[in-house]
């Protein structure tokens, strides 16, 4: 009798547990760049697998598996003398990251939320390169590792993660969402040499997302 009250309780604590808990899906770009840096934005993707533990109707934490491109890019175009000059500059950085949001929902009329959510996400980088080409100049050229052996970057950022979503008919999913980074991704010395005014260089994303609720 106790084993079998024991695990009614257990089958009954999952069931709560799982009705709380939801799955999603989501899918979109992002616009990202790097602070102090002086370079254009980066339009890149973004996408992942997140969850949402409701504690009740207006508050949940959130969370999930994300995986985003971020960087930043500088074209500069000469022409002087009748001599066209083209230099790309751009770096590449993919992310897989993890947030961990404290969420507001609020409820505007039937089956729409708008839902506010804000908090630390932690990050690692997985891949990603530096390039820089030159019309005039090509044996300028050069490609590199950010992450490899010889690596300018550090795997690991961490930041604030906020943003504004809308959920529509408790399935369907928009998001505008924001980072700012805390720590600069680059090692020594290249973290005061690609930063402006004496100011390391942070990751910041901009990103719209579209996905699915189960």
């Amino acid at each position: 009798m106790k084993r079998l009250s024991l695990g009614l309780l257990l089958l009954f604590s999952v069931l709560a547990v799982s009705a709380q808990l939801r799955w999603d899906v989501k899918a979109g770009m992002s616009i990202a760049n790097m602070s102090h840096a002086d370079k254009d934005a980066k339009f890149g993707y973004t996408v992942g697998l997140g969850a949402d533990y409701a504690f009740s109707e207006m508050f949940s934490l959130q969370t999930g598996v994300n995986f985003t491109s971020k960087g930043m890019r500088e074209v500069d175009v000469e022409d002087d003398w009748g001599t066209y000059d083209k230099s790309t500059y751009k770096v590449f950085s993919h992310y897989a990251e993890l947030p961990v949001l404290a969420a507001v929902r609020f409820r505007v009329i039937d089956d729409f939320n708008v839902v506010l959510n804000a908090g630390p996400y932690f990050a690692v980088g997985i891949g990603g390169k530096e390039e820089y080409s030159n019309t005039a100049f090509t044996n300028d050229d050069y490609s590199l590792d950010l992450f490899g052996d010889n690596r300018k970057m550090n795997r690991f950022d961490v930041g604030l993660q906020y943003g504004v979503g809308f959920e529509i008919d408790n399935h369907f999913l928009v998001n505008l969402t924001g980072q700012a980074g805390f720590i600069t991704p680059y090692k020594n010395p290249y973290n005061m040499m690609y930063g402006d005014d004496g100011k390391s260089p942070k990751n910041l994303c901009f990103m719209l997302s579209v996905g699915y609720r189960f």
